[in-house]
Parts: structure tokens; sequence; C-alpha cells
């Protein structure tokens, strides 16, 4: 009997702390005793109230409200929690369950999830911009380089096609200004060739093949034989009207011809044709005048053949330069255009993303 009384006056073994915090959270969810009933409830309400607010901001940002849609939806939701938490024990259970479940594969998925989306919505969103700005910027110069540069061709070739114009309309004015100068210089042609001193002789032997400069060289030396010949012969012509005038004055038969026998000596004339080599050596001889000669009777025999002119414009389109935008239409629109569709496909990524965030946190909150 002492035996039996003593076995009942020993006191029970220690709890641990685990066993202590489970029969605590056993209490708080699913306590019924009247004891401290107020303080209970308000802390179940409580504790529904942060569960809502949690579960609330983990899918409130991937619908698509307003603010103020939001905030009503939150305030009912939250409302529902606290309500749930305060009379629910089956709530509070999958609220607590939920901690562990996010140490498990759909909480690292979850997590996963998230960072990526607050990557993108951070830093990667802000690079984004930076480079769309800055494409945007170098754009925006080289549109203007080209709309200058268009500007400039057109002022530097305006000039250039109203004088091409003009020529055009002036092309009867033209052709007959070149017939006329033609005809003049065909005069000069003739004065040169022809009548320019080299008429009073004729030239021996004339060699085939001879360049203009040649035959310039030759008729120009020959000249000092047919001015020498020209004096040798009015140096006889003196010398016979002298004989005739001796003659005629001293009418005497015998005596005039003594007296007049020094006007027969007009073989001292032949003495000019020294002169003949001198003249050679010292006559003036332009070195270039043949080539000079032969080409300007060239262009001019060009200028008389018939003078047309045409003006031809050709306009051609350049290919395709950036994004598929060609010359006539704006370097900046069409960038725009490609960052406008690539934000697009960055949205509709984002918006799976966060519909796979979505989907993870409802999971992780009913497993």
């Amino acid at each position: 009997m002492k035996m039996v009384q003593s076995d009942l006056q020993t006191p029970p073994p220690p709890l641990s702390a685990v066993n202590s915090f489970s029969l605590t959270v056993r209490r708080f969810l699913s306590s019924q005793s009247e004891e401290f009933m107020m303080t209970h409830l308000i802390l179940r309400a409580l504790f529904g109230a942060v569960s809502g607010t949690v579960l609330f901001l983990g899918v409130a940002h991937s619908l698509p409200l307003t603010f103020d849609l939001k905030l009503a939806a939150g305030s009912v939701f939250v409302g529902v929690c606290v309500v749930g938490g305060a009379l629910s024990s089956s709530l509070r259970c999958s609220v607590l369950l939920m901690f562990p479940s996010m140490l498990g594969s759909r909480g690292r998925a979850y997590l996963m999830l998230l960072i990526l989306s607050v990557l993108y919505r951070g830093p990667v969103s802000n690079l984004q911009r930076n480079v769309e700005s800055a494409a945007l910027t170098l754009s925006c110069n080289l549109d203007l380089q080209v709309h200058h540069s268009r500007l400039l061709w057109r002022d530097a070739i305006t000039p250039f096609i109203l004088i091409t114009q003009e020529l055009v309309d002036d092309k009867a004015e033209f052709e007959s200004e070149a017939l006329s100068v033609s005809r003049k210089f065909q005069s000069i042609r003739d004065e040169v060739v022809l009548q320019y001193g080299y008429d009073r002789f004729k030239p021996k032997h004339t060699e085939t093949g001879t360049s203009t400069q040649e035959q310039f060289t030759t008729k120009t030396m020959m000249q000092c034989d047919s001015v020498v010949d020209e004096g040798v012969r009015r140096c006889s012509d003196w010398f016979t009207r002298r004989w005739a005038e001796c003659m005629e004055a001293i009418p005497v038969p015998v005596i005039n011809h003594i007296l007049c026998v020094s006007m027969k000596f007009h073989f001292l004339c032949d003495v000019m044709r020294v002169m003949t080599p001198w003249c050679r050596e010292e006559v003036p001889v332009e070195g270039n005048f043949g080539r000079l000669f032969d080409r300007l009777n060239l262009s001019v025999d060009l200028l008389s053949r018939e003078f047309s002119t045409e003006l031809l414009l050709q306009e051609r389109q350049q290919q395709a330069v950036l994004g598929g935008a060609v010359v006539d239409e704006e370097f900046t629109q069409s960038l725009r255009g490609s960052f406008q569709e690539l934000r697009r496909r960055m949205e509709r990524l984002l918006d799976l993303l966060q519909l796979l965030l979505s989907f993870t946190f409802t999971s992780i909150f009913t497993q």
C-alpha cells in the first residue's frame, strides 16, 4: 500500500522543447476550453489576418487590377482569413502546414520564380530601358545625318542639273556656234597651209608619211631659197633696166656698149646665194607648232560634228538598312517598333512567369 502511494506521488518527467511547442500549437489550433477563450480568439484572428495578408501579397502582384480594386480585394480576403483563422481549425492547420512545404521542391521552385521575377522587374528591366534609350539616341543621330546628307546632296546636285538643262535647251545655239567656229578655223587653216608664204615656191619633192612639224620645218627652210631667188631675180632685173637706160642715154653705137658694159655684170647678183645657209640656220622655227596645229585641227574637227546633249537622271532606291527600314523611312521609328516588339515578348514571358509563380504558390498552399 505504501509502495502504491509512493508511485502515485512521483512527479512526471519534464517535457522537451519540441513537445512543449507541439502542445502549444495543438492547444492554439484545436483547444475548445473556455479558459482564456477571448485571448485565443484574438490570437487566432490575428494569425488569420497575418496569414491572409501574406497570402494576398503573394498573389496580388500578378492580378490585372488597379490599386483600388487590389485594396478592396485584399481587404475582403484578409477579412475572410480573419474569420477563418478565428473560427476554423482546418484553415489554421493548412496555413501552418504551408511553412514546411516551403522547404520542399515546390518552395524552392517558388523561390526561384520569385527571384527571376524580381530580377526582371529590377535590373533586367532597367538595363533594357537603358539600352533602348541609348539605341534610340543613336538612331535619332543617324536620322539627322541621313536627312542632312540628303539635303546636302540635293543642294549640291541642283546647280549641275540646272546647267545641264540649260545645255539641253541651248542645243541648237551650240550647234550653230560650233559650225561657225569650224568655218572660221577653216579659213585660218587654208591661210596657214596654202597662203602664208608657201605659194611662192614649189617643193622639188614631198616625202610621204612626214609629220606636220616636219612639213612646216621643211617649208620654212625652203622659204630661204625662195627669198634668195627672189633677191637674185630682182637684182638681175635692176641690171637689165640700167642697161636699157644707159643705151638710151648714149645713142652712139659701139661707144654706148663700151660705156654701158658694167650694166652687164648681173652675175654679181649670185653673190647673194651665200646667204642661204645663214638663213636656214637663223630662221626661227617653232618646235611645237606642228603638234599644236594638229591638236587644234583635231579639236575643231570634233567640234564641227553634230552637237547633241541629253539629260538623264536615274534614281535608285537603296536596300533595307536597319530593321527593314528603307531610305524613305525613319530609322528611329523602325528601331522603336523593334523595341516595342521585344517589350511585348518580354511582357508575355513575364505574364507566363507570374502565372507559374501563382500556380506554384497555390500548390504550396493546397499541398
